[in-house]
């Protein structure tokens, strides 16, 4: 990014040479030099009450056809709940070393884990797949299937691994039938022997990707003078996603 340059909208297209979203460029680069930017906010809407909950998630990938984010989780925690009931999310990133800050906007799914096992939850998550907006082979439910298990297998540690086998998160501990000090500490993505294999399919039965599909994203840059923000909209036309692109006052 050349943040000496001057603020214009030759710098933040709409769409890039490959056809990914303008913003695409600048977010990767940015994670991609900054790799601790990748622990960030996500917000979603408590249905019960209305008020938004936060917390932080690590970012596993952005998608290459659809630009869409993804992160994992346990699909006991309380936002899978809250996505259920309302898609709307947000988060934002915040990349001190370069003063840029990234706000993204826009509806989140949670993939079902169990997407493979059967006819009616093959098609349950079409349907929810469809509503991301997704483009290419991001419209399959095979591709997510195997996102999923790449991430199972190379994406996160054995340690957080084994955290999808505990008792359900914010359980009482002393309803839990085993003690902390007896849960097991890591985990493979495969095992050898009955009890391995048995703890390793709990796990996985809980282990989901959750993917936020921008609708909105917002650059700004505060080491520039004069300061830029950049906003980046989504429309969908005639089945074609694209995108609009305006400079606002920082």
């Amino acid at each position: 990014m050349n943040t000496d340059s001057e603020g214009n909208l030759a710098l933040y297209t709409s769409a890039s040479a490959n056809g990914r979203p303008g913003w695409v460029e600048h977010f990767e680069s940015q994670l991609k030099d900054h790799p601790a930017a990748k622990s960030y906010p996500f917000a979603s809407v408590d249905p019960s009450t209305g008020a938004p909950k936060v917390r932080y998630v690590v970012h596993r990938a952005l998608t290459p056809h659809s630009s869409i984010l993804l992160f994992t989780s346990d699909i006991r925690m309380n936002k899978v709940n809250h996505l259920e009931k309302s898609p709307l999310a947000e988060s934002s990133f915040w990349i001190d070393e370069t003063g840029v800050q990234f706000r993204i906007a826009g509806k989140a799914y949670v993939v079902p884990p169990d997407a493979d096992k059967s006819d009616s939850s093959r098609t349950a998550a079409q349907g929810i797949i469809e509503s991301m907006g997704t483009q290419g082979d991001e419209k399959t439910v095979d591709w997510w299937i195997e996102e999923r298990e790449r991430n199972w297998r190379d994406g996160i540690s054995g340690h957080l691994r084994a955290t999808f086998a505990r008792p359900k998160p914010g359980t009482p501990l002393d309803q839990c039938h085993v003690k902390p000090e007896d849960w097991t500490e890591t985990i493979k993505p495969d095992g050898h022997t009955d009890e391995q294999k048995e703890e390793i399919a709990r796990a996985k039965s809980h282990f989901t990707l959750v993917a936020l599909a921008p609708e909105t994203v917002e650059m700004l840059e505060l080491k520039v003078v004069p300061n830029r923000r950049t906003v980046w909209t989504r429309r969908d036309e005639a089945g074609e996603i694209k995108w609009d692109v305006q400079a606002v006052v920082p």
